[in-house]
Formats: structure tokens, C-alpha cells, sequence
């Protein structure tokens, strides 16, 4: 009926009293999370574990039902606790890194000549095409020396 609608007013939206402050989301560590995990499989409870970490029962309910989540995240996460971080790097690059730092330092303190980025850039590209040249030209001998040996191998001869 259009008419029993119009006539019924809505109820008033409730509201929160202004003095009370709002909750902020805080985002849980992934070792709290863990550690919420491993209590709640040693047989503790909800509440117990919220009021050890100072969270919500609802919380605690949300991040145990994502276990198995969770310790999949830990095994291909880095370990909070790491100090150090190890990078592999290419041998090429370092050896490049290492040409122009002295490159640059022979520049600037025994001629005294001011670089740009663009001059460390082509002396760059002028090592890199260099050794390139140099690495063709040594895998262009491994290649005749192996040719070489098959050679040998079909004549029957013995160099």
C-alpha cells in the first residue's frame, strides 16, 4: 500500500556520540599473526589471545581462519629480523662497476676534469662494446678450437 508507506516515518539513523573516538584500523605484523596462530593450535582461546595482543576477539577469529594463508606467507617471506640483505650480481656488471669507478677517480683527481652523467654514460658503452668485442672473439676460438677437435675426430688422425 503507497498510501501506509508515505504515513510511517523511517527510523532515525543511530549515531555515535561525538566524544566517543572512532577505532583505527591498525594493519597486524606478520609474526604477530604467526604467533596468534601457534596459541590458538595450542589449544588457547579467542579472548585470551586479544588480550594478550590488545585485539578483538573478531580479530583473532578472522586471522586464525586464515592460517593456512598465513604460514604459507611466512615460508616466502624475508624474516623480520634479517639484518642483511644479499643481492647476486652479474660478474659483468661488477666488472664494469669497478672500470669506472676507477675510471672516474683517475678523472677527477689526477686531471682534475669535471664529469657529467652523460660522459660516465658513453665511457660506459665504450667498455661494454669493447668487451663485447673481446668476449666474441674468445668464444669465436673456443668455437675453431672445437671444430678443430671434431675434425680429428672424423679423419682419424691425432693432432
Amino acid at each position: 500500500c503507497v498510501l501506509c508507506a508515505l504515513a510511517i516515518p523511517k527510523r532515525p539513523a543511530t549515531k555515535t556520540p561525538s566524544n566517543v573516538a572512532k577505532r583505527s584500523r591498525v594493519a597486524v605484523a606478520l609474526d604477530v599473526k604467526l604467533d596468534i596462530v601457534k596459541r590458538h593450535e595450542h589449544g588457547k582461546g579467542t579472548s585470551v589471545i586479544g588480550r594478550v595482543h590488545g585485539l578483538a576477539p573478531s580479530t583473532v577469529h578472522l586471522i586464525v581462519k586464515s592460517a593456512d594463508e598465513i604460514k604459507e606467507m611466512a615460508g616466502s617471506a624475508t624474516p623480520l629480523t634479517a639484518t642483511k640483505v644479499t643481492r647476486f650480481r652479474d660478474a659483468e656488471i661488477e666488472s664494469m662497476e669497478r672500470m669506472l669507478s676507477t675510471w672516474i677517480d683517475d678523472q677527477t683527481q689526477r686531471l682534475k676534469t669535471p664529469l657529467s652523467q652523460r660522459m660516465i654514460q658513453q665511457k660506459a658503452v665504450e667498455n661494454n662494446s669493447s668487451q663485447c668485442k673481446l668476449t666474441a672473439i674468445h668464444e669465436e676460438s673456443e668455437v675453431a678450437d672445437d671444430l678443430g677437435s671434431e675434425e680429428s675426430e672424423v679423419d682419424g688422425s691425432d693432432d
